[in-house]
């Protein structure tokens, strides 16, 4: 079990930055420290997100967080191959916001779906130590990024 300030996180970007940013500041303010690959204004922003995971996953991260993922039939080999290697890895990957989710659930831990409307949602920082120690969570959660 690894304290928050010691955790490796890598939150892999998605063409929304506004949205990443309030993740990723709300993982700062939740005394984490996420490295974050952008992918916005990049030729192919799922391309680059694959790349992002795989050169995560060499570094043993503690977790991948990928924003956004969209696997959809011209690249799901790819996301594949990417997420088998995080897994072959040891490192957990968590989908955030997906648009559309590998067939395959084995290769990610969960899916969070951000919503601050929600009073019982998770904040995004206590959802992410859960996956990253592997603390008991659920399988689809809803995360707040409103900090606490």
């Amino acid at each position: 079990m690894e304290d928050r300030d010691s955790l490796s996180i890598a939150m892999i970007g998605s063409d929304d930055v506004t949205a990443d940013s309030m993740a990723m500041d709300a993982m700062e303010a939740g005394k984490l420290k996420p490295v974050y690959i952008t992918v916005s204004g990049t030729v192919d922003a799922q391309s680059t997100a694959q790349q992002g995971v795989r050169d995560m996953a060499q570094r043993k991260a503690d977790l991948i967080i990928i924003a956004g993922i969209d696997a959809n039939e011209a690249n799901a080999e790819n996301w594949n191959d990417a997420l088998e290697t995080a897994r072959t890895a040891g490192v957990p990957v968590v989908l955030l916001n997906p648009i559309a989710v590998p067939k395959d659930n084995k290769l990610y831990a969960a899916t969070m779906t951000v919503n601050d409307r929600m009073t019982d949602a998770i904040p995004l920082d206590d959802a992410a130590v859960a996956v990253a120690n592997n603390d008991p969570h659920d399988r689809e959660m809803l995360v707040t990024t409103i900090t606490h």
